[in-house]
């Protein structure tokens, strides 16, 4: 299974989530939501001229109608994402008309 298909997925069963993406969310999408990425994927280490380490980089992006509400899906990603092998590397937040959060996970395997 698809690494990104596989994160939505574990995302998805999270309480409270009205529904999970891999792009950017309708504006009419019900909240709170998640938009599922893979930022980056590059090879952290060789050997015998092969791929041994491959480094994946995640972003996490957090919709809801409060910053709280970001706060409060965010304690429950953090944990899920976890179970997957993911470290959270940065956090940022965006309160707008929408309060966002994005979260950035990374993974080597």
């Amino acid at each position: 299974m698809n690494e990104t298909n596989k994160i939505a997925e574990v995302l998805a069963q999270l309480s409270g989530v009205a529904g999970v993406t891999r792009g950017w969310p309708r504006q009419t999408a019900a909240l709170p939501c998640i938009a599922v990425g893979l930022t980056e994927q590059n090879t952290a280490d060789t050997r015998d001229d092969a791929a041994y380490l491959t480094q994946h980089v995640y972003g996490i992006r957090i919709f809801a109608a409060t910053m709280g509400g970001c706060d409060t899906l965010g304690e429950a990603v953090i944990p899920a994402m976890q179970t997957l092998g993911y470290t959270l590397s940065r956090m940022q937040e965006v309160d707008g008309e929408t309060a966002q959060q994005k979260l950035t996970f990374e993974k080597l395997d």
